[in-house]
Order: structure tokens, then C-alpha cells, then sequence
């Protein structure tokens, strides 16, 4: 019997995801050429990892405890007012994860491949 939370491809990708939690940025980041790229993945990554801490605030009592501390990290004063609060984070994703898709489109450009 499946005691899982979640459904099996979500757990695919939950598992997914934690094995490569923690060592994003260095995955990345081998492959980046500079430092002004390699400063800018990490700060990405930061971010999306605050966001996930937050999100996982809610739900687990630890990470409530701590809830505080990474909303102002994203610049949010608590307690929040979540509309607004989600409207940053929403603003503050996006431009992660185009920062994310630029640098490796630049690296891409390149080494013609992020794994050469």
C-alpha cells in the first residue's frame, strides 16, 4: 500500500527535486564561465530556495518558526498581507528563473552545449 502524499509522478518529481536540492548551484554554476554569471545564478537560486521555505512555512511547524526571517529576506514585512506578499514572490520568481534561462542560453551560445 502507497503511503505517499503524493501521487506517483509527483513523487517522481519531489525526489527528483530533493536529490538536486542543496547542490543547484553548483550544478549550475560548474558550467558558467564568469563570476558576474555565477553570482547571479546563486542569487536566483536563493531566492527560489527562500520561496520554497516559505511555501513550506505554512504546512510544518518548523518551517513556520522561521517564516519571519524568510520573508524579509524577499523584502516582505510580517506578518504579511498575502496578496501582496504573493505578488512579490510571483514578481520575484519570474525574474529568477529568467535570470536561470539566460544564462544558460548565453553558455548554450557559447559551447554550442551546457554539458561541454
Amino acid at each position: 500500500m502507497d503511503r505517499s502524499p503524493l501521487p506517483a509522478g509527483r513523487l517522481e518529481l519531489h525526489t527528483r527535486f530533493r536529490i538536486l536540492h542543496g547542490s543547484s548551484s553548483q550544478a549550475l554554476t560548474t558550467h558558467l564561465d564568469d563570476e558576474g554569471s555565477k553570482s547571479r545564478v546563486d542569487q536566483a537560486i536563493a531566492v527560489l530556495e527562500a520561496v520554497n521555505r516559505i511555501r513550506a512555512g505554512g504546512p510544518h511547524s518548523q518551517a513556520a518558526k522561521n517564516l519571519p526571517v524568510e520573508l524579509g529576506k524577499l523584502g516582505i514585512a510580517y506578518p504579511p498581507v498575502w496578496s501582496e506578499a504573493w505578488d512579490i514572490l510571483r514578481s520575484r520568481l519570474v525574474s529568477c528563473l529568467a535570470v536561470l534561462r539566460d544564462e544558460v542560453r548565453r553558455q548554450t551560445s557559447l559551447t554550442g552545449s551546457v554539458d561541454e
